[in-house]
């Protein structure tokens, strides 16, 4: 199409003339060609969508630009064979009962002999929190990601684009040469699911599994856990993953927050948490703890369950504590062990060592709550060695601990004041609680932070 050509036209512009003008304007005329083009151009665009040319018809260039570009906007909460003109928003409610959409077939059929036709697009969104099932299926023998259909998870958003010929596809943005996706672009989640693994290893199950792992696959889950070092994430029966922040590889902790929902996508190699929780915070590990020991507890065995009868105990599953068998089959072992609650005055352990016959033991300390801890050691009263589950970057951190009274918590230097600390490596450090140059204190409530860059 171009514009008219004529040479009455004023600056390529029609005029309606002005016969009073001295000379006269004549007015811009319309030739067959400029019309025919006209004509011709919307209708094309009509016939590439496979609609009908109509006379007295005067929306169908709206309804083939929706479309084009998607631009409907549909709900539905029943089932549903959907068309060309249901292309954009479909919003599903399945809160009365299971949902079938039909898409319509991805070749879409252009008339009147035009060549092709523009993909169509849709984006399906599940309002309902409900059991019931909803699922997009395929028309005739197309695929929808290589299956016949896709069911709609609660919650979820699924964008399906077709091929024009006879696939659909989810995928949104293209992926670098390495499999990685480009800073800005965040494909859309193959699935969604809660997370049913335990610390560290993460675990889905999401609808309509693939055989196998592929570049650009795309999950989202509602993590069960706080990871405290490294991770991965298993899909189904597939095989566990490492998951890399995609900034600063491997996680080193706390960007996995319990609660919160990610998204990760497969790179060919590991998942990347595109959506990781702030690792860049100075607190590189903290922990809050009792160091007063309890003397008179005893224990019995069950294989390597360990239970402890210790009066008033105060703690509860998941905190750590730190025992030494006195007596008994494990007379001599010292550890620190996850705590089960069993009641007020009893808690189990699980050990290493299979026992026998029960005894005496003591509870040196146990860690009420801790980031980035693997263990506290008691070295005796007020003296206690700190191991740290991912290593530092380097020993150069900061120190900083309080405690209830005047009794200060601070690094151990053997040699006094202006020396080097006792055990400060990336890995581990030595911490007392000690009235300077006086008496060592075990205390009820015991807290540090680890600050670094």
């Amino acid at each position: 199409m171009q514009r008219n050509q004529d040479a009455l036209m004023i600056g390529g512009l029609f005029t309606e003339g002005n016969p009073a003008a001295i000379p006269p304007i004549p007015a811009s005329p319309v030739h067959q060609d400029f019309l025919n083009d006209i004509q011709e151009e919307l209708v094309g665009v009509l016939e590439a969508q496979g609609i009908n040319p109509a006379a007295a018809t005067r929306t169908q260039i709206r309804q083939a630009i929706r479309r084009m570009l998607g631009g409907n906007v549909s709900t539905f909460t029943t089932n549903q064979v959907l068309t060309p003109d249901h292309a954009g928003m479909v919003f599903v409610d399945a809160t009365t009962g299971n949902v079938t959409l039909t898409l319509p077939a991805a070749a879409l059929a252009p008339v009147n002999g035009a060549i092709g036709g523009v993909p169509s697009r849709f984006t399906f969104v599940r309002t309902d929190s409900s059991a019931n099932a909803v699922t997009v299926q395929r028309a005739g023998t197309d695929t929808v990601e290589g299956q016949i259909s896709r069911t709609l998870d609660k919650g979820e958003t699924l964008i399906l684009k077709s091929d024009g010929v006879s696939q659909w596809f989810n995928r949104v943005g293209t992926l670098l040469s390495d499999g990685k996706i480009p800073a800005g672009q965040i494909p859309l989640a193959a699935g969604y699911a809660d997370d049913t693994g335990v610390a560290n290893e993460y675990a889905i199950s999401i609808s309509n599994p693939p055989a196998a792992y592929f570049k650009g696959m795309t999950v989202r889950f509602k993590a069960l856990n706080t990871n405290t070092g490294p991770a991965t994430l298993r899909i189904n029966t597939l095989g566990a993953i490492s998951i890399k922040n995609r900034v600063d590889g491997l996680l080193i902790g706390g960007e996995i927050q319990m609660g919160v929902v990610y998204t990760a996508t497969y790179d060919g190699a590991d998942f990347d948490l595109l959506d990781p929780t702030d690792n860049k915070r100075a607190t590189k590990a903290w922990a809050n703890f009792n160091s007063i020991p309890y003397t008179t507890a005893t224990y019995t065995t069950t294989g390597t369950v360990v239970t402890v009868t210790h009066t008033a105990h105060n703690m509860t599953t998941e905190m750590l504590v730190n025992l030494s068998f006195t007596s008994g089959s494990l007379s001599g072992t010292t550890g620190t062990y996850p705590v089960t609650f069993v009641d007020v005055n009893t808690y189990t352990v699980a050990v290493t060592s299979v026992g026998t016959t029960g005894g005496n033991v003591t509870r040196n300390l146990y860690i009420r709550a801790k980031f980035n801890i693997s263990s506290i050691a008691d070295n005796g009263v007020g003296d206690y060695t700190v191991t740290f589950t991912t290593p530092m970057a380097d020993s150069n951190y900061l120190f900083m601990g309080n405690s209830y009274g005047t009794v200060p918590l601070a690094i151990r230097a053997d040699s006094g004041p202006g020396s080097a600390p006792t055990l400060k490596t990336t890995t581990q450090c030595r911490i007392i609680s000690q009235v300077p140059g006086s008496t060592f204190y075990d205390l009820y409530d015991v807290g540090f932070l680890i600050l670094s860059n």
